[in-house]
């Protein structure tokens, strides 16, 4: 079952995505408006928008298995983010699901483009509902872990509404 959650539900899943990331928000300040024009550190995002939380939850237990994100970045831009699968539920269709349930709710809110910067190893995954690599590999996310910056390559992703 698909739910509607908080951050306070998310983020434990968050965690094992980002294992000792110092700093795990509700929303990224990272923003894209398109023709590679980033925005690393728009804090009125905060004012402007909120977050929107989605999980995964079996039927017999109940336990939190799938997570994603969304919030918007402009009128017309929402960000999928911290797409998540829980360690023995992938391979399901669980990623595939949720990151279908974020687009139908972009697409409802009258959003045009759903976007993303999935890990390599997610392609598969976005690819199977429809996103579409746009332009190079985005490289050089970093987080704080335990006070040691850490970095990731991510794919630029995009999902016309």
């Amino acid at each position: 079952m698909i739910r509607e959650i908080t951050f306070e539900e998310i983020k434990p899943l968050w965690e094992l995505l980002w294992p000792g990331r110092d700093d795990i928000a509700a929303m990224s300040t990272l923003t894209h408006e398109g023709d590679d024009v980033w925005e690393d550190t728009d804090m009125s995002i905060y004012e402007k928008y909120s977050p929107i939380f989605f999980g995964i939850f079996t039927d017999d237990t109940n336990e939190l298995v799938a997570v994603n994100s969304c919030h918007p970045t402009s009128e017309t831009r929402m960000r999928s983010r911290g797409l998540y699968v829980k360690i023995g539920y992938g391979g399901k269709g669980l990623g595939q699901f949720i990151l279908q349930h974020t687009i139908d709710y972009s697409r409802n809110n009258n959003f045009e483009v759903l976007w993303s910067l999935p890990r390599e190893k997610a392609i598969k995954t976005y690819n199977a509902v429809g996103f579409e690599i746009v332009g190079e590999l985005h490289e050089g996310e970093t987080w704080p872990s335990s006070g040691v910056m850490q970095y990731g390559t991510n794919y630029y992703v995009e999902k016309k509404l």
